[in-house]
């Protein structure tokens, strides 16, 4: 079979020319297509960033305030922790009159007191305080922990009975003899002492 081609070799030229000037175009428009996707990809992240911070503008603001007022709640947490502590110090007031009556049923008969004066130490209480980094809140007070006793007495044994029964009465620890020395009292001779107590 033979085949005849009936068109001019002009028209075989345009042809192939249109061909090569279709597929250029195409291959351009896809090179451009595929530059553009990074870009376009680019762009999308930038502007999503910038949405995503304006997003967060309001929250840094609303942190930075609770942080204000979380600061604001710390401070009167440990002052009314501070308070507390205060307080628990002065409910161990002690109650001196159920106090000296029982005092006086530990006097031997010829023992007499001639003062009772408390004894100030710093003291360092625990405020009630949640566990944090610092750990509880530590405070010092200045509060009577212990007593001390002046009187006379007519003999030695009636003085050291008079400390074992001080010892031994629950209210009072440590009971020590500070001080202990003879001294005429009324024409006869007595032994006048001190004894440091601490509180039970």
């Amino acid at each position: 079979m033979i085949s005849v081609n009936l068109l001019s070799a002009e028209s075989i030229l345009n042809r192939r020319r249109s061909r090569r000037i279709r597929h250029w175009v195409a291959t351009v428009i896809t090179t451009v297509v595929i530059s553009a996707i990074p870009i376009g990809f680019d762009l999308f992240k930038t502007a999503r960033a910038a949405a995503v911070e304006n997003d967060l503008k309001p929250m840094a603001t609303e942190i930075t305030s609770a942080k204000a007022r979380l600061d604001t709640l710390n401070s009167q947490y440990q002052q009314i922790s501070t308070q507390i502590a205060r307080a628990d110090a002065l409910r161990t007031k002690r109650k001196w009159a159920s106090f000296l009556i029982a005092l006086s049923q530990q006097i031997p008969e010829d023992i007499w007191l001639t003062s009772l004066e408390t004894t100030a130490k710093a003291t360092t209480q625990t405020a009630r305080t949640e566990e944090q980094e610092t750990g509880p809140k530590l405070i010092t007070l200045d509060g009577p922990t212990g007593l001390s006793i002046t009187g006379y007495s007519l003999s030695h044994d009636s003085l050291y009975e008079f400390m074992e029964n001080l010892k031994n009465a629950g209210f009072l620890k440590n009971v020590e003899l500070t001080r202990s020395s003879r001294e005429p009292v009324q024409g006869s001779i007595a032994v006048r002492f001190t004894l440091l107590c601490d509180w039970q």
